[in-house]
């Protein structure tokens, strides 16, 4: 039995879409990071948001940089405070460790899923009937394979960041789960 009836799977299609590029497909919590600092990082198809709370440490009376520190350990732009942002790209080519690395290039390829699907969702918003006709696929059926590989590829990377924790903490993919329910959801849609 299907979830949504196939009159509205099209709406469906592009609501998904927009939920896979805006929700976090996982989060991070690294307690006891460098020099006993406090990590939490959330990641987003295109964006990675971090909280680097660093620890006061001093060496014979003398603060010690763990701010300098952890810019040096972890990618990203400093945007106000504890609070930095990083993409992708930076992340994959920042971090000399190879899961991470591998990671970073999962989750890449995940993200360049997520924009195909927002580009496919924004012609289905804009003229659903046309863009059916043009592409030689379901467009519905279509959205759930690009789901499907967007979640595919966030799992990769949640699994490479895995055997990273000890630099990125554990990763808890919540919008992977999010992302590949969709993906099912509109898989299991009987189209006319």
């Amino acid at each position: 039995m299907p979830w949504v009836k196939a009159e509205y799977a099209g709406e469906l299609a592009v609501v998904a879409a927009w939920i896979a590029a805006l929700v976090p497909w996982s989060v991070s919590l690294l307690p006891e990071g460098p020099l006993g600092s406090i990590l939490f990082m959330v990641r987003w198809p295109l964006l990675e948001l971090q909280v680097r709370i660093p620890a006061n440490v001093t060496i014979e009376g003398q603060p010690v940089p763990v701010e300098e520190t952890l810019s040096k350990v972890y990618p990203g732009s400093k945007l106000f405070g504890s609070f930095y942002a990083t993409e992708p790209v930076s992340a994959t080519t920042h971090y000399g460790i190879e899961p991470l690395f591998y990671g970073g290039l999962a989750w890449l390829a995940g993200a360049a899923v997520v924009v195909v699907a927002v580009g496919l969702s924004l012609a289905l918003y804009r003229d659903q009937a046309g863009t059916t006709r043009r592409l030689p696929v379901d467009p519905v059926r279509g959205m759930a394979g690009l789901l499907g590989l967007a979640a595919l590829a966030f799992a990769v990377a949640s699994a490479f960041y895995w055997q990273g924790q000890e630099l990125v903490g554990i990763p808890i993919p919540i919008g992977l789960v999010v992302v590949g329910a969709l993906a099912v959801v509109l898989g299991r849609v009987e189209r006319v």
